[in-house]
């Protein structure tokens, strides 16, 4: 065993107690000495020690979590060493990259042990050196890894950075603190003396986390707000880059307010119950109101499989390659109802386009009375365990929407049966009716996107329920005369979008004076002045900071309403006496141009409280970049592309302000619910042999309507590289660890390209199709080159050229198979190749005399 993994197991049990593994609690005599990881003054009482360590979590889901790893980490380090593997000296708390660790099963006789196929899954990143700390008493510590690779080619970025702890935060240890003297990043010392904020969604028993990263806030409540927080999408960027190829993190933080003589309590293990407990059937009593209910399920493989000769396509996917994973099972009869049924925010229960409707007679009801009630489905394919993932459940319907809590009525599930006969297996279910945060009544079956609040109603079923194809899967429930429980709402529906949007008041004049657009070098990011509290002159090659009394810069919540921008403490003549115009005026905004049909109108200008122009429209400039820039004065126009520009070149405006600039304006046509999910626009991510960049990102509507995405090509995998013989498809996908309700959980992207030399000086490479990847229209230029062992290429009927260099170097290349007409061959597509090439597939006598043109040896 490796004194890495020594260290961790001593760390968690000691001879005064012993807590769950996961703890990491030390309890002992204490001395001075123990103290020893930092300068903490320990007092004669001690007798708990805690530990702390660097914590984080990439958008590539690299991680190291913290102590809530320890188990898990055990488990897994046993099995490295069973098997021959070499286990890190991390303290039992690993670190894994691409989101692969591995993970205990949860349920049933397993619970408690390694997943085996996620152990062989994992990506345990190694050759790091941890420093963590053992805290004795309240004072100073200092945690780092060190020659930390993450085996990234691009610099990514943290969704959190933080001191990780085992302080439990309970009613003992309510108000425990920390403070950063230093923090340094890739040896860059990125902050000093700054309070660390405990994260703000931590439940009572959890450990403490101090964050100094949080991609997660503020929605999850974390006050007061990070050093780096999380961005709306398409916002100006405030989170921290997690740098490529080695780098260190090194933390030195003071802890306060715990109480070191204080043992938590061990947490009491809940049994689990195997059987579903007997129940007294309720006597029939009429309803006063009917409902109906039918059977759901959204990513649940044994109910809505991804593959096999029952999947149906999304009709509205071109490709015909997405298959819907979201389904309802009901009677041709309640179809109808289905059909006309709304949800509670008033949008239609059931889309065509994204669901699938079942014909099955068993799995729906129209209930008028009291009683005990079955209703059953078939399975679809063999799935390990149907709670595990995804979601099934019953919506209510009443009045044909499934936003009415029912007031006289509740439904008490009992059991969920596998099989028919003496095979049949019974597992206790015990669910009842509830009312979600969108306000839809259901019983739920599971939920694996249920909000904190929900999860514990949501997911009653403690055991795995392992079903084979074909199964008859039934739930039993009472109907009982009596109002359900209180709705666990701990917080009300947010009333506030899911997305804000900002607008910055940005000018320029003619002598440089200026705030940029907050995405430019010299905007938001520049470190030559505080774009949010000065604007900058550009005078003598720098520039230089200006200061302002205050500028107010608009959040954008809602269309239709008035927002103001404004500078004061501004007089322009003061700072830049050269200035003689405004070069431009203009909001600045973080709206994407991809989001069509936006607009800003009725803006009123004013400078130094005179009203200097209406404007009935606002246009954006004609060549903003990437997000939308209304202009108020633009004396580039009308060569800028700028239409209906106001003060373009030749009429600029000349009147500057002494004190004042101030915008007021509307916004409209912004879709405030949409949201990037999955990996965003010129992020890249690994999937299988490739490696992607995202030229369009897949984006959620307010309307639930998932966008298609796109990618392009740029490299092999690290398991790409090893291989010697490849395929490129027509979608790549990718797993959302965010994954929604009403979304699919997995993003799939259109792959539209492939970028030039993308594949060069691939060692192993020996055979490559393009045949499935219909969605990209050109071979590009250099891709093969220098490809030593490539013999056989096949086009896709797209592929009409062979550009510069596409197999320069190719030495043992001898068959290209082509599947549309070539246009044209570069001189330079062969050079370097010296075998004989045999040309196969559509129009071959063309092709091959295309290809003889430039390459002589062709058969």
């Amino acid at each position: 065993m490796r004194k890495g993994f020594k260290k961790a197991l001593s760390f968690v049990l000691s001879a005064a107690m012993v807590l769950s593994l996961g703890s990491g609690l030390d309890i002992a005599p204490a001395s001075a000495a123990d103290g020893a990881a930092g300068t903490g003054n320990t007092p004669a009482a001690t007798v708990v020690t805690y530990g702390a360590m660097v914590g984080f979590q990439t958008n590539s889901y690299d991680y190291r979590d913290g102590f809530e790893q320890i188990p898990t980490d055990a488990k897994y380090n046993e099995w490295l060493q069973a098997n021959g593997k070499e286990v890190q000296a991390y303290n039992g708390v690993n670190i894994y990259k691409n989101g692969n660790g591995p993970s205990l099963y949860t349920k049933g006789d397993k619970k408690g042990t390694l997943d085996v196929s996620t152990a062989e899954k994992a990506e345990l990143v190694e050759g790091a050196t941890v420093s963590d700390a053992v805290m004795s008493a309240d004072g100073e510590y200092t945690v780092s890894i060190k020659d930390l690779d993450l085996g990234k080619d691009k610099d990514g970025n943290f969704f959190m950075l933080d001191i990780a702890t085992n302080i439990v935060k309970d009613d003992v240890n309510s108000a425990v603190t920390a403070k950063a003297s230093s923090i340094k990043v890739n040896g860059k010392e990125i902050a000093t003396n700054v309070d660390l904020p405990a994260k703000g969604d931590l439940k009572k028993g959890a450990n403490y986390k101090f964050m100094i990263a949080n991609g997660y806030a503020p929605d999850d409540k974390t006050s007061p707000d990070p050093l780096y927080q999380a961005i709306k999408d398409n916002a100006p960027n405030t989170e921290l880059a997690a740098p490529t190829g080695k780098f260190d993190i090194e933390v030195t933080f003071k802890i306060q307010g715990v109480d070191w003589t204080y043992v938590p309590a061990a947490p009491t293990a809940t049994p689990v119950p195997t059987k579903a407990p007997e129940v007294t059937a309720p006597p029939e009593v009429p309803l006063s109101t009917s409902f109906d209910m039918v059977l759901s399920a959204n990513v649940v493989e044994a109910l809505t499989p991804s593959a096999g000769p029952d999947v149906r396509k999304d009709p509205s996917d071109a490709d015909g390659k997405k298959v819907i994973q979201s389904a309802v099972f009901g009677s041709e009869a309640m179809k109808a109802k289905v059909t006309a049924a709304k949800s509670a925010d008033g949008k239609a229960l059931f889309d065509a386009n994204s669901m699938d409707y079942i014909v099955s007679d068993s799995s729906c009801a129209t209930i008028s009375k009291t009683g005990e009630y079955a209703l059953s489905v078939t399975a679809r394919s063999d799935m390990p365990d149907i709670t595990k993932s995804g979601a099934i459940w019953f919506p209510i319907i009443i009045n044909g929407s499934t936003g009415v809590m029912p007031k006289d009525f509740n439904l008490k599930a009992t059991k969920v049966i596998v099989g028919e006969g003496a095979s049949a297996k019974e597992y206790s279910w015990t669910s009842q009716l509830m009312q979600d945060a969108k306000g839809d009544v259901r019983l739920t079956v599971n939920n694996e996107w249920a909000t904190d609040v929900e999860k514990e109603t949501a997911n009653t079923i403690k055991d795995e329920i392992p079903v084979k194809k074909g199964d008859k899967i039934t739930f039993k429930f009472y109907v009982v005369a009596e109002a359900p429980a209180p709705a666990k709402t701990a917080t009300p529906v947010a009333v506030v979008p899911s997305s804000t949007y900002k607008a910055y008041l940005g000018f320029q004049t003619d002598d440089w004076l200026f705030r940029d657009v907050w995405h430019a070098d010299t905007g938001l990011k520049c470190k030559d002045y505080d774009y949010t509290k000065q604007v900058a002159w550009s005078h003598e090659g720098k520039t230089n900071p200006i200061n302002v009394t205050s500028i107010t810069d608009a959040t954008m919540e809602k269309n239709g309403v008035k927002y103001k921008v404004a500078i004061t403490g501004l007089d322009v003549k003061k700072v830049s006496s050269a200035s003689t115009k405004f070069n431009m005026l203009y909001l600045s905004t973080d709206i994407p141009l991809s989001m069509k049909g936006v607009s800003v109108k009725d803006a009123v200008l004013k400078i130094d409280g005179k009203v200097i122009k209406e404007y009935k429209v606002v246009p954006n400039k004609g060549d903003a970049s990437k997000y939308y820039q209304f202009m108020l004065a633009d004396a580039y126009a009308p060569s800028d592309g700028t239409k209906d520009a106001a003060y373009p070149s030749g009429s600029e405006l000349k009147t500057f302000p002494t004190n004042s600039i101030e915008i007021e304006y509307t916004v409209n046509g912004v879709d405030f619910n949409s949201k990037t999910i999955g990996v965003k626009k010129g992020k890249t991510f690994t999937q299988g042999n490739f490696k992607y960049k995202v030229t369009k990102a897949v984006v959620l509507s307010g309307d639930n309507k998932v966008s298609k995405g796109t990618v392009q090509v740029v490299g092999l995998s690290k398991k790409g590289k090893k291989k010697a013989s490849l395929s490129l498809s027509a979608t790549a996908k990718v797993t959302s660890k965010a994954a929604i309700a009403t979304a699919a959980s997995v993003m799939t992207y259109k792959i539209t390209s492939v970028k030039s030399g993308a594949f060069k000086n691939s060692a192993k490479l020996k055979k490559f199709s393009f045949k499935k990847a219909t969605n990209v229209k050109a071979l590009p230029s250099k891709v093969f080159m220098n490809c030593k062992k490539l013999k056989t290429v096949e086009l896709s009927k797209k592929m009409k050229k062979i550009p510069a260099k596409a197999f320069m170097g190719c030495k043992k290349l001898t068959t290209i198979k082509c599947n549309a007409k070539l246009k044209s061959v570069s001189k330079t597509a062969f050079k370097k190749c010296k075998k004989k090439i045999k040309v196969t597939g559509k129009s071959k006598k063309a092709n091959k005399k295309k290809i003889k043109k430039v390459y002589k040896k062709v058969k």
